[in-house]
């Protein structure tokens, strides 16, 4: 890990927990698990023995990213739950580009959930959760629901490694464009239903 890519306190207020954490995100993500360092980390900031203080063992320090990574989406969607309440085919149009979003902007999180045998899903199950909600409030047939949930979870997988496969640019301009298919998606739905 290179002095230069690890992230620097950036407020006073920044604990040097979350600092380390974000440091094992880099170095997972960087060396992978069988390479993590627990001390490279350290090193950066403080002696080697002070992660110890923070965190139990190399174990816990990697159970500690993992659950530092699902709070932040799990926040984030809870967000775009409260600026669209009552409203799921919104929640889930929004929570669905904010995923893709998310995790093409955190590269690094998405390798070290990949990584990790502590992974809880707790960022796939919650995009689950919202597409039920929209799905339940629309009145579709049992049959009709496992096919909405596959074409949504689809559509957020597919936009998502067109992306990462440089297929699509990550642009202001592509998430537009996600954004109606969405939206176009729900369209069809509707008239689908009338």
């Amino acid at each position: 890990m290179d002095e230069n890519t690890l992230p620097k306190k950036k407020d006073e207020n920044e604990s040097l927990r979350t600092r380390l954490i974000i440091a094992g995100i880099d170095e997972i993500s960087s060396q992978g698990l069988a390479n993590f360092s627990l001390r490279r980390v350290a090193a950066c900031y403080t002696s080697c023995a002070s992660p110890y203080k923070h965190f139990k063992n190399k174990d816990d320090f990697i159970e500690q990213i993992v659950a530092y990574i699902e709070d932040k989406w799990l926040k984030l969607r809870a967000q775009i739950m409260a600026a669209f309440p009552g409203d799921p085919e919104k929640q889930l149009i929004e929570i669905s580009v904010a995923y893709i979003l998310f995790w093409t902007t955190n590269p690094n999180y998405r390798s070290v959930l990949a990584l990790s045998p502590h992974r809880t899903n707790d960022d796939q199950n919650s995009l689950t959760e919202v597409i039920d909600a929209c799905v339940k409030a629309k009145r579709f047939s049992p049959e009709d629901a496992v096919i909405r949930t596959l074409s949504v979870k689809a559509m957020v997988r597919g936009f998502l490694e067109m992306l990462e496969n440089k297929e699509l640019e990550n642009t202001p301009e592509t998430f537009s464009c996600i954004r109606t298919a969405f939206e176009r998606q729900f369209k069809n739905e509707k008239s689908a239903e009338n």
